[in-house]
C-alpha cells in the first residue's frame, strides 16, 4: 500500500509570511526613526557597546576623528610625496565588480575574484586619476581598488600612520581588546563590493570622498539566497580582462546572489 507524500509547500509560503512579518517587526522596533541614527561622536565605550554592538545596530558618527590630521592633509599630492613609492596591492576588475557573480565571454555564471597585482602607490594615483571610458564610451582601462585585507594600513602604509590612529580607543575599551585588522581602502566610484557577510564588527572611517552601503538586517538572512557557482579570477588578455570558462574550475558553495 502506498502512501502519498504530504504537500509541504502551505508549509512553506506560510513559514515565508511568518518570517517576512517577524523581519517587518523588528525593523519598526529596532528602527523607530526609519533611519540608521546619525549622532556627534566619539561616543562613550559603554554608549556603544549598549545601543549599537549588543543590537547589532548600525549608527554612523560625526565628529569621531576631528582629531586625525589625515582630514586636513590627504589629498593626491600629499599621499604621492607620503607614500607614492610604495608598492601596494591593488585589484583590476573591468567594470568594479569584484567578488561577484557575472557572465563570461562563453555566456557562463561564475563567481569572479579581481585581478590582484602589485603597484607602486604613485602608479595607481595616475592610473585613477585618468578616464575610464573615451568618447565613444569604450573602455580604456580596468577599475582599480586598493581594497587588500589583512591589516592593509599596518602592512603597506606605514608613512601615513602618524596621521590617523591605528585603533579607535573607545571602540577598544568596548570590544576588550585591539582590532584585530586595520585597514587603508581607496578606490573610485565604480568599485562596489558585492553583498556579503562579514565575520567581526566593523568601525569605517571616511576621510575623502564618500562610501555608500547597503545594509540588511540580520533578520532578513533568510530572504538572501545561497546558491552555489563555480570560481574564476579575472586574468589579463590583449584586450583589458577576462575570465576563463567554467571546465576545471572549483566551485564555491554558499555564495549570495541578491536580485
Amino acid at each position: 500500500m502506498s502512501e502519498t507524500a504530504p504537500d509541504v509547500e502551505p508549509w512553506r509560503r506560510r513559514l515565508r509570511e511568518v518570517m517576512t512579518s517577524h523581519s517587518q517587526l523588528v525593523r519598526e522596533l529596532l528602527l523607530e526613526g526609519g533611519g540608521i541614527e546619525r549622532k556627534a561622536g566619539p561616543p562613550s565605550p559603554l554608549t556603544f557597546m549598549r545601543n549599537h554592538v549588543a543590537k547589532s545596530l548600525p549608527v554612523l558618527y560625526t565628529g569621531a576623528v576631528d582629531h586625525w590630521p589625515a582630514l586636513r592633509r590627504w589629498d593626491h599630492s600629499y599621499l604621492r610625496r607620503q607614500a607614492g613609492k610604495l608598492q601596494v596591492h591593488v585589484a583590476l576588475t573591468p567594470d568594479g565588480f569584484a567578488d561577484a557573480v557575472v557572465t563570461n565571454r562563453k555566456g557562463e555564471r561564475v563567481f569572479a575574484k579581481p585581478c590582484e597585482t602589485s603597484m607602486a602607490f604613485e602608479n595607481f594615483l595616475d592610473a585613477i586619476a585618468q578616464p575610464r571610458v573615451d568618447e565613444t564610451g569604450r573602455r580604456r582601462r580596468p577599475v582599480l581598488y586598493v581594497s587588500h585585507q589583512n591589516s592593509s594600513l599596518v602592512a603597506e602604509f606605514e608613512p601615513l600612520w602618524p596621521d590617523v590612529g591605528l585603533e579607535l580607543p573607545w571602540a577598544t575599551e568596548a570590544f576588550g581588546a585591539a582590532p584585530q585588522a586595520a585597514n587603508f581602502w581607496m578606490g573610485e566610484d565604480a568599485a562596489v563590493t558585492t553583498t556579503h557577510a562579514d565575520l567581526f564588527d566593523n568601525l569605517y572611517v571616511v576621510i575623502r570622498g564618500e562610501k555608500h552601503f547597503l545594509l540588511f538586517p540580520p533578520q532578513d538572512a533568510h530572504a538572501l539566497g545561497y546558491l552555489p557557482f563555480p570560481s574564476a579570477t579575472y586574468h589579463r588578455t590583449a584586450d583589458g580582462l577576462g575570465i576563463p570558462g567554467i571546465q576545471g574550475l572549483q566551485a564555491v558553495r554558499g555564495v549570495h546572489e541578491v536580485q
